[in-house]
């Protein structure tokens, strides 16, 4: 009788086993996750070079964090996620255009909250990411991520000054930009 009982809590117990780690667990964990969209920003004159590095920190981010779950994105992934691109219908030709607007003459670009808020809501995320990033040189490099909210309507953001080129060399460094942009992203997506 005892050797009959073994066998079966041996299957049992294989049973039950693979149940716990049955895929939907992961799968759920991914389905828990705020859905984030992240826009095209503010990448004015060489900015525009560095969006490998922008998406690199982002990634970083997301990876120690788990916070997201990046649905789309304006820019490619890099192989540790790969959201999809935002539907040309979604967001039109002058889009980034229409987005950032300074206010004054010494005021900086600011993205339109509403605009993004809605077009957020349109794409079905729970939030979307924005940077504006111009190095300028001297010690007045600028750099700001902004992460909208949507289902709450708020804004989290994050602003700096900094030197990211060189002032002598005119040299960029990206391992300076990646780290700043992986600073400002912990810190919204703390507030978050």
């Amino acid at each position: 009788m005892r050797k009959l009982y073994t066998p079966m809590a041996l299957v049992l117990m294989i049973i039950l086993a693979v149940t716990m780690l049955s895929p939907t667990n992961a799968l759920s964990d991914t389905e828990n996750k705020p859905k984030l969209a992240i826009f095209p920003g503010r990448l004015p004159g060489v900015s525009a070079n560095y969006t490998h590095v922008i998406m690199e920190a982002v990634f970083d981010v997301l990876d120690e964090t788990g916070v997201f779950d990046p649905v789309y994105s304006s820019y490619p992934g890099d192989g540790r996620s790969d959201p999809k691109p935002i539907p040309a219908n979604v967001l039109s030709a002058d889009f980034q255009e229409k987005t950032w607007r300074k206010e004054g003459f010494f005021s900086g670009y600011e993205p339109d909250a509403k605009a993004i808020l809605n077009k957020g809501k349109e794409l079905g995320v729970n939030a979307v990411l924005l940077y504006s990033i111009d190095i300028l040189g001297g010690g007045y490099d600028r750099m700001a991520v902004y992460l909208f909210d949507v289902d709450k309507g708020n804004v989290y953001y994050r602003r700096i000054t900094d030197e990211i080129k060189h002032n002598v060399t005119g040299e960029i460094s990206e391992e300076t930009l990646r780290a700043k942009l992986r600073e400002l992203n912990y810190t919204v997506f703390y507030k978050f």
